[in-house]
Protein backbone atom coordinates (compact mmCIF):
# COMPACT_ATOMS: atom_id res chain seq x y z
CA UNK A 1 0.00 0.00 0.00
CA UNK A 2 1.17 3.22 -1.04
CA UNK A 3 1.23 6.18 1.89
CA UNK A 4 1.41 10.09 1.55
CA UNK A 5 4.15 11.31 3.72
CA UNK A 6 3.63 15.11 4.46
CA UNK A 7 6.23 17.28 6.45
CA UNK A 8 4.76 18.88 9.46
CA UNK A 9 3.39 22.51 8.29
CA UNK A 10 0.25 25.01 9.27
CA UNK A 11 -1.51 23.71 6.82
CA UNK A 12 -1.84 19.94 8.25
CA UNK A 13 -2.24 21.44 11.79
CA UNK A 14 -5.48 20.59 11.87
CA UNK A 15 -4.70 16.83 10.41
CA UNK A 16 -2.05 16.21 13.26
CA UNK A 17 -4.99 17.01 15.73
CA UNK A 18 -7.10 14.97 14.43
CA UNK A 19 -4.44 12.28 14.79
CA UNK A 20 -4.11 12.90 18.59
CA UNK A 21 -7.50 13.32 19.30
CA UNK A 22 -9.06 10.23 17.47
CA UNK A 23 -6.85 7.64 16.45
CA UNK A 24 -2.77 7.61 17.83
CA UNK A 25 -4.36 5.95 21.49
CA UNK A 26 -7.68 4.30 20.45
CA UNK A 27 -6.20 0.86 21.79
CA UNK A 28 -6.17 2.55 25.15
CA UNK A 29 -2.31 2.80 24.51
CA UNK A 30 -0.28 4.06 27.90
CA UNK A 31 1.56 6.92 26.65
CA UNK A 32 -1.37 9.26 25.51
CA UNK A 33 -2.88 11.87 25.50
CA UNK A 34 0.32 13.17 24.38
CA UNK A 35 0.62 15.07 21.16
CA UNK A 36 4.09 14.52 21.41
CA UNK A 37 5.02 17.54 22.91
CA UNK A 38 7.60 16.38 25.22
CA UNK A 39 10.53 15.83 22.90
CA UNK A 40 10.54 19.29 22.23
CA UNK A 41 9.47 21.28 25.64
CA UNK A 42 12.18 22.03 28.40
CA UNK A 43 11.64 20.51 31.77
CA UNK A 44 9.81 24.22 32.87
CA UNK A 45 7.38 24.39 30.77
CA UNK A 46 6.27 20.51 30.81
CA UNK A 47 6.26 21.29 34.44
CA UNK A 48 3.94 24.61 34.01
CA UNK A 49 2.09 22.20 31.55
CA UNK A 50 1.36 19.56 34.34
CA UNK A 51 1.01 21.98 37.10
CA UNK A 52 -2.48 23.11 34.99
CA UNK A 53 -3.62 19.26 34.43
CA UNK A 54 -6.43 20.06 37.13
CA UNK A 55 -8.48 21.61 33.85
CA UNK A 56 -8.48 18.17 32.17
CA UNK A 57 -4.96 16.32 31.38
CA UNK A 58 -5.69 16.11 27.50
CA UNK A 59 -7.54 19.22 27.15
CA UNK A 60 -4.56 20.97 28.39
CA UNK A 61 -1.68 19.04 26.79
CA UNK A 62 -3.66 20.00 23.68
CA UNK A 63 -3.66 23.45 23.83
CA UNK A 64 -0.32 23.49 24.50
CA UNK A 65 0.29 21.37 21.42
CA UNK A 66 -1.53 23.72 19.43
CA UNK A 67 0.60 27.01 20.32
CA UNK A 68 3.93 24.79 19.80
CA UNK A 69 2.26 23.86 16.57
CA UNK A 70 1.66 27.49 15.66
CA UNK A 71 5.07 28.72 16.89
CA UNK A 72 6.59 25.86 14.95
CA UNK A 73 8.30 24.31 17.97
CA UNK A 74 7.30 20.70 16.81
CA UNK A 75 8.60 18.62 13.72
CA UNK A 76 8.40 15.87 12.05
CA UNK A 77 6.03 13.41 9.62
CA UNK A 78 2.58 12.87 9.23
CA UNK A 79 1.32 9.27 7.09
CA UNK A 80 -1.62 9.83 5.08
CA UNK A 81 -4.18 7.32 3.75
CA UNK A 82 -6.04 8.94 1.45
CA UNK A 83 -7.26 12.27 3.33
CA UNK A 84 -7.00 10.19 6.85
CA UNK A 85 -3.60 10.98 8.84
CA UNK A 86 -2.49 7.04 10.31
CA UNK A 87 0.97 7.79 11.81
CA UNK A 88 3.53 10.45 12.95
CA UNK A 89 6.96 10.63 13.27
CA UNK A 90 8.67 13.31 15.06
CA UNK A 91 12.34 14.02 13.87
CA UNK A 92 14.08 17.14 13.35
CA UNK A 93 17.85 18.39 13.94
CA UNK A 94 19.34 16.83 17.00
CA UNK A 95 19.86 20.17 18.91
CA UNK A 96 16.09 21.07 18.65
CA UNK A 97 15.65 18.51 21.22
CA UNK A 98 16.59 19.82 24.20
CA UNK A 99 15.82 16.12 26.02
CA UNK A 100 15.44 12.75 25.02
CA UNK A 101 19.39 12.76 23.54
CA UNK A 102 21.35 10.51 24.82
CA UNK A 103 24.61 12.55 25.89
CA UNK A 104 27.10 10.06 23.86
CA UNK A 105 25.22 11.39 20.71
CA UNK A 106 25.90 15.07 21.17
CA UNK A 107 29.53 14.39 21.83
CA UNK A 108 30.22 12.02 19.36
CA UNK A 109 28.44 13.57 16.45
CA UNK A 110 29.16 13.05 12.74
CA UNK A 111 28.17 16.21 11.67
CA UNK A 112 24.87 17.96 10.99
CA UNK A 113 22.11 15.19 12.29
CA UNK A 114 18.60 14.49 12.30
CA UNK A 115 17.32 12.19 15.25
CA UNK A 116 14.49 10.46 14.86
CA UNK A 117 12.92 10.36 18.77
CA UNK A 118 8.92 8.95 18.12
CA UNK A 119 7.15 7.02 16.47
CA UNK A 120 3.07 6.69 16.28
CA UNK A 121 0.96 4.42 14.23
CA UNK A 122 -2.69 4.23 14.22
CA UNK A 123 -3.70 0.64 16.03
CA UNK A 124 -5.62 -0.93 12.69
CA UNK A 125 -2.62 0.40 10.45
CA UNK A 126 0.48 -1.35 12.78
CA UNK A 127 2.78 -3.36 10.71
CA UNK A 128 1.89 -2.64 7.08
CA UNK A 129 4.92 -0.38 6.73
CA UNK A 130 3.96 3.08 7.89
CA UNK A 131 7.05 3.47 10.14
CA UNK A 132 9.39 2.47 7.18
CA UNK A 133 7.62 4.92 4.88
CA UNK A 134 8.21 7.68 7.53
CA UNK A 135 11.59 7.07 7.87
CA UNK A 136 12.52 6.88 4.52
CA UNK A 137 10.68 10.34 3.99
CA UNK A 138 13.14 11.25 6.90
CA UNK A 139 15.88 10.00 5.36
CA UNK A 140 15.61 11.32 1.91
CA UNK A 141 15.19 14.91 3.01
CA UNK A 142 17.89 15.24 5.54
CA UNK A 143 19.88 14.22 2.51
CA UNK A 144 18.22 16.77 0.40
CA UNK A 145 18.73 19.26 3.76
CA UNK A 146 22.45 18.61 3.87
CA UNK A 147 22.83 16.56 6.76
CA UNK A 148 25.65 14.04 8.01
CA UNK A 149 23.38 11.80 9.77
CA UNK A 150 20.01 10.33 11.12
CA UNK A 151 19.83 9.06 13.87
CA UNK A 152 17.18 6.75 15.63
CA UNK A 153 17.10 5.46 19.50
CA UNK A 154 15.73 1.92 19.55
CA UNK A 155 14.74 -0.08 22.91
CA UNK A 156 16.83 -3.99 23.00
CA UNK A 157 13.02 -5.91 23.34
CA UNK A 158 12.85 -9.44 23.07
CA UNK A 159 9.59 -9.16 21.99
CA UNK A 160 7.05 -7.00 19.48
CA UNK A 161 6.03 -4.05 21.92
CA UNK A 162 3.04 -1.69 20.52
CA UNK A 163 4.04 0.66 23.28
CA UNK A 164 7.30 1.58 22.65
CA UNK A 165 7.46 4.82 20.47
CA UNK A 166 10.68 5.03 19.54
CA UNK A 167 10.93 1.91 16.91
CA UNK A 168 11.92 -1.28 16.57
CA UNK A 169 15.92 -2.06 16.00
CA UNK A 170 14.59 -3.92 13.00
CA UNK A 171 13.24 -1.02 11.41
CA UNK A 172 16.15 1.13 11.94
CA UNK A 173 18.52 -1.86 10.36
CA UNK A 174 16.05 -2.38 7.56
CA UNK A 175 16.84 1.25 6.73
CA UNK A 176 20.56 0.44 6.99
CA UNK A 177 21.07 2.74 10.09
CA UNK A 178 24.41 0.88 12.46
CA UNK A 179 24.57 0.33 16.17
CA UNK A 180 27.30 2.42 17.76
CA UNK A 181 26.45 2.71 21.19
CA UNK A 182 24.15 1.76 24.02
CA UNK A 183 22.91 3.42 26.98
CA UNK A 184 20.05 3.18 29.54
CA UNK A 185 17.12 5.21 29.54
CA UNK A 186 14.12 2.96 31.08
CA UNK A 187 15.57 -0.07 29.74
CA UNK A 188 18.52 -0.58 27.57
CA UNK A 189 18.17 1.43 24.26
CA UNK A 190 20.60 1.65 21.41
CA UNK A 191 21.90 4.67 19.18
CA UNK A 192 21.52 3.73 15.49
CA UNK A 193 22.96 5.63 13.07
CA UNK A 194 22.92 5.86 9.25
CA UNK A 195 25.77 7.73 7.62
CA UNK A 196 24.41 9.64 4.43
CA UNK A 197 27.65 11.26 3.46
CA UNK A 198 31.07 9.62 2.48
CA UNK A 199 32.36 13.03 2.95
CA UNK A 200 31.59 12.95 6.06
CA UNK A 201 34.66 10.60 6.70
CA UNK A 202 37.38 12.97 7.91
CA UNK A 203 34.73 13.94 10.44
CA UNK A 204 33.59 10.60 12.06
CA UNK A 205 34.57 10.14 15.69
CA UNK A 206 32.81 6.30 15.53
CA UNK A 207 33.90 4.47 12.62
CA UNK A 208 36.55 4.62 9.73
CA UNK A 209 36.24 5.01 6.55
CA UNK A 210 37.36 2.51 4.37
CA UNK A 211 36.99 2.20 0.43
CA UNK A 212 33.72 1.94 -0.62
CA UNK A 213 31.81 3.62 2.02
CA UNK A 214 31.84 4.11 6.05
CA UNK A 215 32.35 1.39 8.23
CA UNK A 216 31.58 2.00 11.67
CA UNK A 217 33.13 0.38 14.84
CA UNK A 218 31.50 -1.99 17.40
CA UNK A 219 29.75 -0.04 19.96
CA UNK A 220 32.09 -1.98 22.33
CA UNK A 221 35.38 -0.38 20.66
CA UNK A 222 33.90 3.27 21.20
CA UNK A 223 32.65 3.34 24.67
CA UNK A 224 34.25 2.92 27.84
CA UNK A 225 33.23 0.02 30.23
CA UNK A 226 30.86 1.30 33.00
CA UNK A 227 30.35 -1.28 35.59
CA UNK A 228 27.22 -0.95 37.76
CA UNK A 229 25.51 -2.75 40.47
CA UNK A 230 22.76 -1.87 43.04
CA UNK A 231 23.30 -3.79 46.86
CA UNK A 232 21.59 -3.02 49.87
CA UNK A 233 23.04 -0.89 52.35
CA UNK A 234 24.37 -1.04 55.08
CA UNK A 235 23.65 1.41 58.22
CA UNK A 236 27.55 2.23 58.82
CA UNK A 237 27.49 3.44 54.95
CA UNK A 238 24.74 5.75 54.80
CA UNK A 239 26.27 8.86 55.52
CA UNK A 240 28.00 7.96 51.55
CA UNK A 241 24.61 8.76 50.11
CA UNK A 242 25.71 12.50 50.78
CA UNK A 243 27.47 11.71 47.00
CA UNK A 244 23.63 11.41 45.40
CA UNK A 245 22.02 14.08 47.31
CA UNK A 246 22.94 16.78 49.83
CA UNK A 247 21.96 15.52 52.96
CA UNK A 248 23.00 18.61 54.88
CA UNK A 249 19.17 20.41 53.67
CA UNK A 250 16.97 17.86 55.52
CA UNK A 251 19.11 16.57 58.55
CA UNK A 252 15.58 15.61 60.82
CA UNK A 253 14.80 13.42 57.62
CA UNK A 254 18.24 11.77 57.53
CA UNK A 255 17.99 10.93 61.03
CA UNK A 256 14.70 9.56 60.77
CA UNK A 257 15.28 7.48 57.97
CA UNK A 258 18.16 6.22 59.57
CA UNK A 259 16.50 5.32 62.44
CA UNK A 260 14.21 3.28 59.99
CA UNK A 261 17.12 1.64 58.42
CA UNK A 262 18.50 0.75 61.65
CA UNK A 263 15.60 -1.01 63.28
CA UNK A 264 15.35 -2.54 59.77
CA UNK A 265 11.70 -1.04 59.07
CA UNK A 266 13.25 0.78 55.42
CA UNK A 267 15.73 -1.09 53.37
CA UNK A 268 17.78 0.69 51.37
CA UNK A 269 19.51 0.24 48.14
CA UNK A 270 21.92 2.17 46.36
CA UNK A 271 23.15 2.16 42.38
CA UNK A 272 26.71 2.40 42.23
CA UNK A 273 29.06 2.34 39.31
CA UNK A 274 32.49 2.04 40.08
CA UNK A 275 32.01 1.82 43.25
CA UNK A 276 31.16 5.45 43.41
CA UNK A 277 27.35 6.22 44.67
CA UNK A 278 25.11 7.62 41.99
CA UNK A 279 21.15 6.86 43.00
CA UNK A 280 19.45 5.11 45.47
CA UNK A 281 15.66 3.41 46.62
CA UNK A 282 13.90 2.32 49.84
CA UNK A 283 11.49 -0.04 50.77
CA UNK A 284 9.48 0.94 53.91
CA UNK A 285 7.60 -2.12 55.25
CA UNK A 286 5.08 0.01 57.34
CA UNK A 287 4.95 3.71 57.68
CA UNK A 288 1.43 4.41 59.42
CA UNK A 289 -0.42 5.36 56.44
CA UNK A 290 -2.79 3.15 55.08
CA UNK A 291 -2.31 3.82 51.76
CA UNK A 292 1.13 3.25 51.15
CA UNK A 293 1.51 0.00 53.50
CA UNK A 294 -0.70 -2.98 54.50
CA UNK A 295 1.02 -5.76 56.35
CA UNK A 296 2.00 -8.84 54.47
CA UNK A 297 0.46 -6.93 51.46
CA UNK A 298 1.24 -3.47 50.41
CA UNK A 299 5.03 -2.41 50.77
CA UNK A 300 6.26 1.11 50.41
CA UNK A 301 8.45 2.28 47.59
CA UNK A 302 10.23 5.39 49.50
CA UNK A 303 12.98 8.23 48.74
CA UNK A 304 13.98 6.71 44.86
CA UNK A 305 16.85 9.23 43.51
CA UNK A 306 19.50 9.84 41.58
CA UNK A 307 22.73 11.86 41.41
CA UNK A 308 21.65 15.38 39.60
CA UNK A 309 24.29 15.24 37.07
CA UNK A 310 23.53 11.70 36.36
CA UNK A 311 19.65 11.97 35.69
CA UNK A 312 17.68 11.50 32.37
CA UNK A 313 20.33 8.35 31.60
CA UNK A 314 17.71 5.39 32.61
CA UNK A 315 19.39 4.61 36.05
CA UNK A 316 16.05 5.82 37.54
CA UNK A 317 14.28 2.91 36.10
CA UNK A 318 17.06 0.50 36.63
CA UNK A 319 16.56 0.80 40.69
CA UNK A 320 12.85 0.72 40.11
CA UNK A 321 12.48 -2.37 38.71
CA UNK A 322 15.21 -4.02 41.09
CA UNK A 323 13.02 -2.32 43.91
CA UNK A 324 9.71 -4.14 42.49
CA UNK A 325 11.50 -7.30 42.02
CA UNK A 326 12.60 -7.37 45.52
CA UNK A 327 8.97 -6.71 46.86
CA UNK A 328 8.13 -9.04 44.60
CA UNK A 329 10.46 -12.10 46.12
CA UNK A 330 9.42 -11.09 49.57
CA UNK A 331 5.69 -12.06 48.79
CA UNK A 332 4.08 -8.56 48.33
CA UNK A 333 1.48 -8.40 46.11
CA UNK A 334 0.98 -4.62 45.97
CA UNK A 335 3.59 -1.66 45.90
CA UNK A 336 3.26 1.69 46.54
CA UNK A 337 4.73 5.37 46.03
CA UNK A 338 4.30 9.29 45.95
CA UNK A 339 5.40 11.27 43.48
CA UNK A 340 4.55 15.32 43.07
CA UNK A 341 2.76 16.21 40.30
CA UNK A 342 5.23 18.75 39.27
CA UNK A 343 7.99 15.96 38.75
CA UNK A 344 6.52 15.01 34.87
CA UNK A 345 9.51 12.68 34.44
CA UNK A 346 9.29 10.48 37.66
CA UNK A 347 5.64 10.34 36.78
CA UNK A 348 5.90 9.29 32.98
CA UNK A 349 8.73 6.45 34.29
CA UNK A 350 6.37 5.08 37.23
CA UNK A 351 3.35 4.69 34.75
CA UNK A 352 5.43 2.82 31.97
CA UNK A 353 6.66 0.55 34.81
CA UNK A 354 2.70 -0.08 35.86
CA UNK A 355 2.27 2.26 38.70
CA UNK A 356 -1.06 2.99 36.83
CA UNK A 357 -3.84 2.77 40.13
CA UNK A 358 -4.32 6.46 41.42
CA UNK A 359 -5.12 5.67 45.07
CA UNK A 360 -5.13 9.85 46.33
CA UNK A 361 -4.55 12.70 44.41
CA UNK A 362 -4.91 15.63 46.77
CA UNK A 363 -1.85 18.50 48.15
CA UNK A 364 -0.24 18.48 51.66
CA UNK A 365 2.52 21.33 53.02
CA UNK A 366 4.81 20.54 49.79
CA UNK A 367 2.22 20.95 47.09
CA UNK A 368 0.36 18.62 44.84
CA UNK A 369 1.00 14.97 44.76
CA UNK A 370 -0.78 11.44 43.74
CA UNK A 371 -0.27 8.19 45.54
CA UNK A 372 0.14 5.75 42.67
CA UNK A 373 -0.45 1.46 43.06
CA UNK A 374 0.88 -0.99 41.46
CA UNK A 375 -0.03 -4.77 41.75
CA UNK A 376 2.76 -7.84 41.47
CA UNK A 377 0.29 -11.06 41.00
Amino acid sequence: MKYEIKRLNPDITTAYLDFFDNKAFSDGNPNGPCYCTSPNMNAATEQKMVSEFGNGVKETVRRYATQMLANQKIHGYLAFDGDSPIGWCNAGDIDSYARWIPEYSRQNAVGKTVSVVCLCIAPEYRGMGVSSALLQRVIADAKKDGYSAVEGYAKILKDRDNYDFTGPARLFEKAGFITVAKYEDNGERMIMRKILYSAERDKLTVGEYNKGGIVQTPYENTIPKVEHKITRLAPEDYCKCANIWNMDNKPEMVQKWYNELVSGNRIIFVYTENDEFIGEGALVFENGDPDYTIKGKRIYLSRMIVKLERRNHGIGGIILDYLVNYARQLGYTEISLGVDKANVSAWQLYKKKGFDTVIFDGEDEHGAYVKLLKRLD
